[in-house]
């Protein structure tokens, strides 16, 4: 993976993220699904950017076509009540994702869940047994095993064929966080980490001036080898940067090709706005070949992130109400529409996906 080089210097800033209990493992999946009316904080692109991904709760796995508003269900099978984490395989016909079984007892705090694989062709579903919790399941680029963060926030690989796991973290290696895992080769894991427990890694984030281990950092992990920061130059960079940080997601494309993520815009006023201690104002970015642009000019609060594979397309969550409004309303309460963004034309679509949600949700 090519580093990348010096970029400008003061436009990118932590991730607006309303509720990222993704960063710390300790989201459950059913959790995703809406029970509020605001933007479930999962969803996936599929692999040409055309349809949305998400939790419908027991109404199954959610596709939404956003060109055209039309939404559909493939329904559970029987005995579960949520599918959350959705991602699609490679080839776009199969969908992965976190089974629920309900709770067996009131005071259970997470619910039993098993790997979930949807042909979209057929609509069945067939589930395997993982392991109690896990969580960001991610198709290998072949499509015959499944990435996941499981116990003890490590990666483990799931052969598909064999319905055996193994670890691609010790425990020693492991992190006390990982959001946005992306294969971006047959062998190489990009995912942002934070608290890396092993010695070396935590002086190695030190010396690019990181003041704590807790900060979001990017890294590679090559199957058979331990994890590495990814794209030094813009790590430091942003770690020097006093208008902001690193990102706290961020989704990759196909072999890495583009990775999206939610900064702090470019403009002076939005920079202004931060150093006074106004509301941040975020924009869209994308990397390619370690050069950083931002696609956006919105300059408004966003959270949440995804991209397309073939890294066409991106969506993100967009508050649609006065910014005024985003410091009193606390997490979890901003609201947010699904928002797209064509990474090629920085042409940027607003939807009715949110009230599509809730209007099938009330039939």
């Amino acid at each position: 993976m090519t580093h990348a080089r010096q970029t400008r210097r003061h436009f990118v800033a932590v991730a607006g993220t309303a509720a990222l209990a993704t960063m710390s493992g300790c989201s459950t999946p059913g959790a995703e699904a809406p029970t509020t009316q605001n933007l479930p904080g999962h969803f996936a692109l599929s692999p040409d950017g055309r349809m949305i991904a998400f939790n419908g709760g027991e109404k199954g796995a959610g596709l939404y076509d956003w060109r055209t508003g039309h939404m559909r269900y493939v329904p559970l099978p029987a005995g579960f009540i949520a599918f959350g984490w959705v991602g699609y395989s490679p080839d776009g016909k199969k969908l992965v994702g976190v089974a629920d079984l309900p709770r067996k007892h009131p005071q259970e705090v997470l619910p039993e869940t098993k790997l979930g694989i949807v042909d979209l062709a057929t609509q069945e579903t067939v589930t395997f047994s993982v392991t109690k919790n896990f969580y960001n399941p991610v198709f290998r680029p072949d499509g015959r095993a499944v990435l996941y963060l499981g116990p003890g926030k490590t990666l483990f690989l799931f052969d598909l064929k064999t319905q055996s796991s193994r670890a691609l973290l010790s425990s020693e290696d492991g992190f006390s966080g990982i959001a946005t895992p992306s294969f971006v080769s047959a062998d190489t894991v990009f995912f942002v980490g934070t608290g890396p427990r092993n010695p070396e890694l935590r002086e190695a984030v030190k010396r690019l001036g990181a003041t704590s281990p807790f900060i979001s950092i990017p890294y590679v992990l090559r199957v058979g080898s331990k994890p590495e920061v990814a794209y030094l130059d813009f790590v430091k960079s942003q770690l020097s940067n006093r208008y902001g940080g690193l990102p706290l997601l961020m989704p990759a494309s196909r072999n890495g090709e583009r990775i999206a993520f939610i900064g702090l815009s470019g403009s002076e006023s939005a920079r202004k706005a931060y150093l006074s201690g106004d509301l941040a104002r975020y924009d869209l970015f994308v990397m390619e070949h370690g050069e950083v642009r931002q696609v956006t000019r919105l300059e408004n609060y966003m959270a949440y992130c995804a991209i397309s594979d073939d890294g066409s397309t991106a969506a993100f969550g967009l508050h649609t109400g006065p910014l005024s409004a985003v410091r009193s309303l606390g997490r979890g309460k901003i609201p947010l529409e699904l928002t797209i963004v064509d990474l090629n034309t920085g042409q940027v679509t607003r939807t009715d996906f949110v009230r599509r949600v809730y209007g099938d949700a009330s039939k």
